[in-house]
């Protein structure tokens, strides 16, 4: 029988279009081409009038009384038609015009990662489904979301046309139906926008994503030049500073750059530049540790001029961060204050028992609250929200790939005056970093200590925190990520059996291990390490 005309006017509005922020909760994408589920004949001649009429008729067609008219006799479709739930999740995705540029550029793999780091977004800056994670409808920028983000990315919309930053940098009124493709279509298009202040902030923030994500190593320079330029937005200095720590030389400009950038009152920013630094270092003074495995190549004198003083601010930095550590650690907690109160030595033997019990219970409750912190915060309340805040675990990890690659060594490395008491002992730093209540701040401290150091009881807190529920899944990612940066072969089995972290980390932790021994099979380890992956896999 024919679809009665209410249902078909009312068809479109079972799928309206989704915007990436609010469309977290679609269920996932059919397997089948959506434009070839809509019935859209030409995908690049396509309108959005086209669309809604193909999804019309797609509509019909998957109607339920539709079907039940086309059955034969014994109740039976005679034809196959789309689920109606498919349909309306093409549609979903195809009258959308940025998840439909997402979802041409990288599939349904793109629309879903599109949806997954916008509901994220969405959920940091406060949820709702209120669309706050999409900056061209007046959501916020966020310092915040940029950071806890690791990508940075806050949806297509931003990348795929000229949203506003809501900065300084760039025009604010570019966004629009007929705002430019944002999408650099080549290296020389992406380094001029780059470098260009008059363009909007978006389509430089997506040039600074788009030559991280495929390193684009001729881009350096324009890079470096958004880092080192303080009438930059903030957070295309974050950006620029995370391009160069994925693939960047160590060049003496880039080291100067990111070492100037720790002193940055942007939180954020001394975040990024201490990552890109421990990036930079361990891909660039790589030394050799087995056979067919090749060193790094000698640096310039002025590079290693300025790695000496990207290893001296870094460990003035961690000796600061120790001292505060310490400072914080002596100071009594809200709890300690409590329990100067009771005089138990006045008390009865089972009366004092009990409250000794309750207190340990209470301390003991507290640090574990404290072993999901996947951000060293020492001394304030809010992150980023003081100078004493700093990024602990990547200045300790920056130091220890320089010191891994002969940039410094020694009980007393990178020297200098801390507050004028003396020589900055960074051992001893990194030894009370490594006592550290924080998780990562912890196991970076001892990863730095292994690095500078060569002594293999460094490495066994990491390998201990691989235990089943010992840490967070997150840290225990971190963890083999680090084991297998530092060649710590002997950990091969406690990486492989990490039952909280998914295989492919494993598998490239793994990978790790076996190339810092070039793959000599006649090493019983490298052997291991091949068993491991093969089990994995």
């Amino acid at each position: 029988m024919d679809v009665p005309a209410a249902t078909a006017a009312a068809a479109p509005s079972t799928a309206p279009a989704a915007s990436p922020a609010t469309a977290s909760a679609a269920p996932p994408l059919p397997p089948t081409d959506l434009y070839d589920l809509l019935g859209v004949a030409d995908r690049d001649a396509a309108t959005a009038s086209t669309i809604r009429a193909a999804y019309l008729a797609a509509a019909r067609a998957a109607h339920p009384d539709t079907l039940a008219a086309a059955a034969d006799a014994d109740g039976v479709p005679t034809a196959a038609a789309a689920d109606m739930a498919d349909v309306a999740a093409a549609y979903a995705v195809l009258s959308d015009p940025d998840l439909r540029a997402v979802y041409d550029t990288a599939g349904a793999d793109g629309v879903a990662a599109v949806r997954s780091m916008a509901a994220r977004a969405a959920a940091l800056g406060g949820g709702g489904g209120d669309d706050r994670a999409v900056t061209r409808d007046g959501g916020p920028s966020g310092e915040e979301l940029d950071y806890l983000s690791e990508s940075g990315d806050l949806g297509a919309s931003f990348f795929l046309s000229g949203a506003p930053d809501g900065g300084a940098d760039g025009d604010a009124s570019a966004g629009g139906e007929d705002a430019p493709d944002a999408c650099p279509r080549s290296v020389e298009e992406a380094v001029a926008t780059i470098g260009d202040s008059g363009a909007p902030a978006s389509h430089r923030y997506y040039a600074l994503w788009w030559v991280y994500r495929f390193k684009v190593t001729p881009a350096v320079p324009a890079v470096r030049g958004v880092l080192v330029n303080p009438a930059a937005p903030d957070r295309l200095r974050r950006r620029a500073a995370l391009a160069l720590g994925a693939m960047a030389p160590p060049e003496a400009e880039t080291l100067s750059a990111l070492t100037g950038c720790l002193a940055s009152p942007d939180y954020f920013l001394r975040y990024r530049a201490a990552e890109a630094l421990a990036g930079v270092a361990a891909r660039g003074l790589r030394r050799p540790s087995g056979a067919g495995v090749t060193a790094a190549p000698a640096l310039p004198a002025d590079a290693t001029a300025a790695a000496a003083a990207a290893a001296d601010t870094l460990g003035r930095a961690l000796v600061a961060a120790a001292a505060v550590q310490t400072r914080v650690a002596s100071a009594a907690s809200g709890y300690a204050r409590q329990e100067s109160l009771f005089d138990l030595s006045a008390l009865e033997p089972d009366v004092r028992s009990r409250l000794e019990a309750i207190f340990a219970a209470r301390r003991a409750g507290e640090d574990r609250s404290r072993r999901t912190t996947m951000t060293p915060n020492l001394d304030a309340g809010v992150v980023g929200g003081g100078r004493e805040d700093q990024p602990v675990e990547w200045l300790a990890k920056a130091y220890g790939h320089l010191a891994a690659g002969g940039v410094v060594g020694g009980s007393r490395a990178g020297g200098g005056d801390v507050d004028g008491n003396g020589a900055a002992d960074v051992v001893g730093a990194l030894e009370t970093l490594a006592t550290s209540k924080t998780p990562l701040v912890k196991y970076a401290a001892c990863k730095a200590l292994y690095q500078l150091t060569g002594v293999d009881s460094w490495l066994e807190p990491l390998v201990a925190g691989l235990g089943y529920g010992v840490e967070h899944h997150y840290s225990q990612r971190v963890l083999v990520r680090d084991l297998g940066e530092v060649g710590a072969v002997s950990a091969a089995g406690a990486i492989a059996g990490c039952g909280m972290v998914e295989a492919s980390f494993k598998i490239l932790a793994l990978r790790s291990l076996g190339g810092g021994r070039g793959w000599d099979v006649t090493d019983a380890g490298v052997r291991d390490v091949l068993r491991y992956m093969d089990g994995l896999l």
